[in-house]
């Protein structure tokens, strides 16, 4: 089937787009809404499945020494691949599974009939809910900041620290450590964000608009410092600053998802508040369609930027089928990928959310108005 590419293409398309159906209908933050109106508790209520995600994302992070060491029994990554992540998904199945009949609904709440969701109920949202369309004008930009922090890691340690460019031959079992080292660089910060996220919404007096223009401030510097280093020349000797650098940019993504949990929240909320209706799941619709898009629209991009600057690997071998002189003009160009763009994605969003419509004040009317209707 792999030699025939409209079967790949059919394949490809047909489960991707069974996966995509089964995520989009988790929406945590909708229960979460209806479960209490203080920012406090529900800061609380996101920490825990954020931070049993990231601990099974610091398990799986040593997947290529795993690969590598799969390797050496097949000899063939594309084999090797396919059989590891067959046995990966295969377990994520079982332990589904085991959750799925373990829930047991205790009673069913039975509410009055809803007036239901039409068509032109999308295109009033858009004009009738202005925090949901800032801040989602900030996530089109600031939502491509995580993937291309992690497009090119990989890459930058294979030929940056790990390959003899004058001869072209790659140290696997050493890329596979650093790799390890990069993934867990990149998922404790996330693990370590989800803890300290709350905490520090405190001292943003629970505003959680400040506290993400702060952090895409820190992912900024990060970006900054990473594209500095590496046109003077001194990131490809020094592999701590790299790791280290990651790891700052990776804390202020793992952390922001805090307030952006809160703000997602506070959207539904405002909505209830200036019209009366309530249109959450629209809202999760919108802002699941943005990431989508651009889930999709950053692999494209990706695939495009490294066509361009010339990568070429044997999906046998893994060696570099190109120009080795053109190695150092490559590692150049992964930089400008996961540490310029990024630092330049970061300041726009940070712009474009400092017009972010609700403030204090109204926070507390949003507030007080939906604890009076839930008394009533």
């Amino acid at each position: 089937m792999a030699s025939k590419p409209v079967l790949v293409v059919v394949w490809v398309i047909v489960f991707y787009f069974l996966f995509d159906v089964g995520t989009s209908f988790y929406k945590d933050n909708l229960l979460f809404r209806t479960m209490t109106n203080d920012p406090n508790e529900r800061s609380k209520l996101v920490i825990g499945p954020r931070v049993w995600t990231m601990i099974l994302g610091v398990v799986t992070s040593a997947f290529t020494a795993v690969l590598v060491a799969v390797n050496e029994h097949v000899g063939n990554y594309h084999d090797s691949f396919a059989i590891l992540i067959t046995g990966i998904v295969g377990a994520a199945m079982v332990l589904s599974l085991i959750g799925w009949f373990l829930v047991k609904e205790k009673h069913s709440v039975q509410e009055e009939e809803a007036e239901p969701v039409k068509f032109k109920d999308f295109f009033l949202l858009f004009k009738e809910n202005k925090p949901m369309v800032v801040y989602y004008l900030k996530g089109i930009f600031s939502g491509f900041i995580w993937s291309l922090i992690f497009a090119t890691p990989a890459y930058y340690i294979k030929w940056g620290f790990c390959t003899d460019l004058t001869t072209g031959v790659t140290n696997m079992e050493q890329y596979g450590v650093l790799n390890g080292i990069s993934s867990m660089m990149m998922l404790i910060p996330l693990l370590v964000g989800a803890v300290i996220g709350r905490p520090l919404l405190k001292l943003f007096k629970n505003n959680p608009i400040k506290m993400t223009c702060f952090l895409l401030v820190v992912q900024s510097v990060g970006g900054v410092v990473l594209f500095i280093t590496q046109m003077a020349g001194l990131l490809a000797n020094v592999p701590a600053l790299f790791f280290v650098t990651l790891f700052i940019m990776a804390v202020g993504v793992g952390t922001d998802f805090v307030p952006q949990s809160m703000v997602e929240m506070e959207i539904m909320d405002y909505n209830i508040y200036k019209t009366g209706k309530d249109r959450s799941a629209l809202t999760m619709v919108v802002g699941g369609f943005i990431v989508k898009a651009q889930a999709a629209l950053s692999a494209a991009i990706i695939g495009a930027v490294l066509m361009s600057i010339g990568y070429n690997v044997d999906p046998i071998t893994s060696e570099y089928m190109g120009e080795l002189s053109q190695i150092p003009t490559m590692l150049n160009w992964f930089i400008v990928i996961m540490g310029l763009v990024p630092a330049i994605l970061g300041v726009l969003s940070a712009l474009i959310l400092r017009t972010y419509p609700i403030k204090d004040d109204e926070r507390r009317k949003i507030r007080e108005c939906l604890d009076h209707r839930n008394a009533g």
